[in-house]
């Protein structure tokens, strides 16, 4: 869950990037269709960039935390309470996933529910064809709007004389797939539903598909004058989420729209500017990949358990147990279990080494101490099945450690590979 969060977080960067780029250089442009590419473009590569991995050589640091105390410990048999302290509190990742998962959630019903009100307004409403729309004749006063080849339109709009214009209009819509536009946009917004960015962009998007409906209806001989004028008057109305709708807000700059004349050398420059900004924001939100090869580089700063030093001694003192097939025996060994700290924080590929010499220790030394029995200490054979329980058990505190902070290399997160020396003694 965690690495999906930081997708998130870096899809939800990346489109505020973007729309900072659109603000500055497109949203006064005359290129519509060009522009509607481009919002879209946007969106998608900031959902699936943070996907992407870059393949490189990126410096994996053994790393050395701060010591801690020795942890004795007496019983082969672990206390059950101890093993439920940690972890048992709600971690502030699961807050937010259960926070995210809700809203997530909320507007994934919304667009349901949008899609359930188009199907009962669809059934429960007389209906003609005209062109290439399936015209839905709605009672009262209502605006028209479009779902692909739907038109939602009052009876009384439909028989009146400025229809043609409005076909006209949502024709547009039709035929340049808008909707399928809405249905994206819509999807992205359920993802990235805690983003102001993604509904400012959402806005922005509309307003791209009105200027393109009144520049076509304007290029077809309608009247400019008549035409805003059915703007005006198109006010009132039902407004949903997934249609085109023909009196959709911003009058004032839609009609400033429809009289602004192209400065071309303006707007070649910007949109050559426009390059090198998304090259810049796409590689950000591309990850990075590297080997596991130790770097002899130094680090800024050395990955650090989440929950504190204190918390980390207190989870392997209560949870950390001798087995009892070593015990019994009186045998006693040294186990060496590394593991790698991603550039997320999440613990990774925990494997038994020989030794520490590829990865400095957690700390100077976890000490598991038990009663044996009677007789002399021995050492515990490689292929000894106590020796594999010795294995089994220190690995299972690896996997119970939880996130970590990770290791900082150049003012970025980077992999960082860590070992936990756990000595198992019989007294």
């Amino acid at each position: 869950m965690s690495n999906l969060i930081i997708h998130l977080l870096q899809s939800a960067i990346g489109i505020g990037l973007f729309y900072g780029v659109y603000w500055l250089l497109l949203r006064n442009m005359k290129w519509f269709s060009l522009n509607r590419i481009l919002i879209i473009l946007f969106l998608l590569l900031s959902v699936l960039l943070p996907f992407i991995t870059i393949s490189g050589q990126v410096p994996v640091i053994p790393v050395e935390l701060h010591s801690m105390e020795v942890m004795n410990t007496s019983s082969s048999v672990s206390n059950p309470q101890s093993e439920m302290s940690h972890g048992t509190g709600i971690s502030y990742i699961s807050i937010l996933s259960i926070i995210y998962i809700s809203g997530a959630t909320f507007f994934l019903l919304r667009f349901f529910y949008s899609l359930l009100q188009l199907t009962v307004m669809y059934v429960c409403s007389p209906r003609v064809r005209k062109n290439n729309f399936i015209v839905v004749l709605r009672p009262g006063k209502q605006s028209p709007f479009t779902f692909f080849n739907l038109l939602f339109v009052s009876e009384e709009k439909f028989y009146s004389e400025n229809f043609h214009k409005i076909l006209l209009h949502e024709s547009v819509h039709h035929k340049q797939w808008h909707s399928l536009d809405n249905i994206v946009l819509e999807l992205i917004s359920i993802i990235q539903w805690f983003n102001p960015f993604v509904w400012l962009f959402r806005k922005a998007l509309k307003t791209q598909h009105e200027y393109l409906a009144d520049r076509s209806v304007i290029n077809k001989g309608v009247c400019r004058l008549s035409y805003q004028k059915i703007l005006f008057e198109e006010s009132v109305g039902v407004a949903l989420n997934l249609t085109s709708n023909f009196h959709y807000s911003l009058l004032k700059q839609r009609l400033k729209m429809m009289t602004l004349e192209k400065n071309k050398n303006k707007e070649y420059i910007r949109y050559l500017l426009l390059a090198p900004m998304v090259l810049v924001v796409s590689l950000f939100l591309m990850g990075h990949s590297g080997s596991n090869a130790i770097a002899n580089d130094p680090i800024d700063a050395a990955p650090e358990y989440k929950e504190g030093q204190e918390n980390l001694m207190f989870y392997l003192q209560s949870n950390a147990r001798y087995p009892q097939t070593a015990r019994k025996n009186n045998l006693q060994a040294t186990v060496y279990v590394n593991f790698e700290v991603a550039a997320s924080g999440e613990v990774n590929k925990i494997w038994v080494a020989e030794n520490a010499h590829d990865a400095h220790a957690l700390f100077d030394e976890l000490i598991v101490v038990a009663q044996g029995s009677s007789g002399t200490p021995s050492e515990a054979t490689s292929g000894s099945e106590a020796l594999e329980d010795m294995q089994t058990e220190a690995v299972r505190l690896v996997e119970g450690l939880g996130d970590f902070t990770p290791a900082r290399y150049n003012e970025a997160p980077v992999k960082a590979i860590v070992c936990l020396p756990v000595t198992f003694v019989v007294q």
